[in-house]
């Protein structure tokens, strides 16, 4: 029993170690997930120091999703604190009650060897007490048995004595009746004879008397004797009775220490128990590291690619301010040219600027839309919240820990399915983004062709057709300015899902944006069932939105939009619609000139207010 319990304390001394190597581990997993809070902080403070020279607007947004980011590992840190609490405080109460019944085992145990002891001793002394008195019994019985000897011996002597007296006094009598007879002849040998006679008799009555002292001693023996034997009985009956109690203690004994070898086994298997659970929580906390390493792993990539893309923004910038200087020399040289044009595009510009009024109440239209939206949103993500906390209630009320084990195990491989899933496609994107990079230089080049093209031929056919122009663009002034503003108000369109883009996908996103957009212009591809599809789901990007692969891509080709320098949407598709539309048209045949250069001027003026702002269109 003591090897057994020195066993059992070792392995609580075990168990207290792991204990503290848990408490330790996770402390540690705590200190780095502070770490990681403030090397996030640190990036966000950088992030905000290089990017100062973006738009206000694009840098709250920024800061916003941040900040959700962080309130969301904040308390996915919390979550994960509480739970540890939780399991510690369980530990802790189990190791409690652990002690406490080893504690009890050991009393009871303590207890149980004292009774043990003291039952020892007692059986000894009762031992020896039953040794003595068996060998005082058989003191008395060999002393009983020399005296029922002796007096056998002495009734034998006294049976003889009696029988000499007997024959004495029939020879006495004889002697007196011869006396009778012979009277006086043997005067002198009678009374010599009788003398001898007397003398005898004196001596058997001696002999009598001493027999009878005998006798009388004897007896008073025996009585002693049978009193001696009687309490010896009396004894041996107590010392039975004093057995009996010994055995029936020897047997309370037995079932004490069978309950503590009962109770022992019990903490033993109460001990493997815990040792399995530490197991498991051992198992986690690796899980846990493994996890905290994938995620600074993760944001360690995340600042060096933000780096390369300030880098490569700040080099798009220099070479558009250059772009920008020498399309300002050229476009001073065409300002001499091109007076009349500008005269026109000042007519223009006034109505640009009254469609362009039109546009920014139908902008706050939109924003009143979205507002409402995100209100919807918001409620729908506090009942979502709700629900999900009665969920979180009802199963941790309900769970086991087996079935908890098995929902984080499938968490956890939901997880790795995901971040292999978002590896996938930021190699995807990083793919696509090379792609466009190239066609963007492939469209740029065919744009600066097809302008100076269109430069040379508008220059050769200018002279001779302008007055057929102004009177073209009377008749499409009050024809179809209607028209025209109506898809100018769907160009300039915003829409809801385009704006809520993940913030991890907008570069790649936006890159095949453009890639798409250049397309659409030149080759007048788009369907017109994706443009029904994409303003039939207004909901398309939220939060209720389950991502796949190919919805992205699918969505990526939808969702075609270029940011002008007011921070407005151009759905360059619907140019395209507007441009194709009317090329469709017979009776636009005439206007199809004017119309190509309307959109050509148009397009230039929007460069050209798009090149101080486009050191940052990421973040648009």
């Amino acid at each position: 029993m003591q090897q057994y319990m020195r066993t059992v304390e070792d392995t609580l001394k075990m168990t207290k170690d792991r204990l503290d190597a848990a408490e330790k581990e996770r402390d540690r997993a705590l200190d780095e997930l502070h770490e990681m809070k403030r090397m996030a902080q640190e990036a966000n403070m950088r992030l905000s120091e290089t990017m100062s020279t973006r738009k206000a607007a694009d840098i709250y947004t920024m800061n916003e999703t941040l900040s959700k980011e962080l309130k969301v590992k904040e308390k996915n840190i919390e979550s994960l604190k509480k739970e540890w609490e939780i399991k510690l405080v369980e530990k802790d109460a189990s190791l409690d009650e652990l002690k406490g019944t080893l504690s009890n085992a050991k009393s009871s145990e303590a207890h149980a060897m004292s009774l043990y002891s003291e039952s020892k001793k007692k059986l000894q002394e009762l031992e020896l007490e039953v040794e003595k008195r068996k060998e005082s019994e058989k003191k008395m019985f060999d002393s009983f048995a020399a005296q029922t000897k002796q007096l056998e011996q002495t009734m034998i002597v006294f049976e003889e004595s009696k029988f000499e007296i007997n024959s004495l006094r029939e020879k006495l009598k004889k002697l007196e009746s011869r006396d009778l007879n012979a009277s006086q002849s043997g005067l002198a040998g009678t009374n010599e004879t009788v003398e001898f006679l007397n003398s005898e008799l004196q001596l058997a009555k001696d002999k009598l008397a001493i027999s009878e002292k005998n006798e009388k001693e004897s007896l008073l023996k025996v009585r002693s004797l049978l009193e001696e034997v009687r309490f010896l009985k009396n004894e041996l009956k107590l010392v039975t009775g004093a057995e009996e109690n010994n055995q029936k203690a020897l047997d309370d004994l037995a079932l004490a220490l069978k309950e503590v070898a009962l109770e022992a086994s019990q903490a033993k298997e109460k001990l493997t128990s815990t040792e399995a659970e530490l197991e498991v929580k051992k198992a986690e906390s690796e899980e846990l590291k493994l996890k905290l390493k994938n995620i600074e792993d993760s944001h360690k990539l995340q600042l060096d690619e933000l780096k390369k893309e300030a880098d490569l923004y700040r080099n798009t910038a220099d070479r558009l301010t250059l772009e920008a200087e020498e399309s300002l020399l050229a476009w001073n040289e065409k300002e001499t040219r091109f007076v009349d044009c500008i005269k026109r595009a000042e007519e223009e510009r006034d109505g640009a600027q009254q469609e362009h009024e039109a546009m920014l109440e139908s902008l706050k239209e939109a924003e009143n839309t979205t507002r409402a939206a995100k209100e919807e949103t918001l409620k729908l993500r506090d009942i979502l919240k709700q629900a999900i906390n009665e969920a979180n209630v009802a199963k941790e009320a309900s769970g086991i820990a087996r079935a908890e084990n098995a929902r984080l195990q499938d968490a956890l491989h939901a997880k790795e399915e995901a971040l292999n899933f978002i590896c996938r496609e930021n190699e995807d994107l990083k793919m696509n983004e090379a792609a466009n990079i190239e066609s963007m230089k492939e469209l740029k080049k065919l744009l600066s062709e097809s302008s100076s093209k269109e430069s040379k031929l508008e220059e050769t056919q200018e002279g001779k057709k302008l007055k057929a122009d102004n009177s073209l663009d009377k008749e499409n002034k009050d024809g179809n300015g209607n028209g025209n503003g109506k898809k100018l108000f769907e160009s300039f369109s915003i829409s809801v899902r385009d704006v809520k883009i993940p913030f991890k996908h907008k570069v790649a996103d936006e890159n095949a944006h453009k890639v798409a957009n250049e397309n659409a212009k030149f080759s007048n591809k788009l369907k017109p069932e994706d443009e029904e599809s994409s303003k039939a789901d207004p909901l398309r990007g939220s939060i209720f939105e389950v991502r796949s692969p190919g919805s992205a891509s699918h969505h990526r080709k939808n969702s075609s939009v270029s940011f002008s320098d007011d921070g407005k949407t151009i759905i360059p598709d619907d140019l395209d619609n507007l441009e194709g539309t009317h090329l469709d048209d017979p009776d636009g045949d005439r206007n199809t000139r004017k119309k190509k250069a309307l959109i050509r001027r148009f397009g230039d003026i929007l460069l050209m207010r798009r090149v101080p702002h486009k050191k940052d269109p990421s973040m648009e």
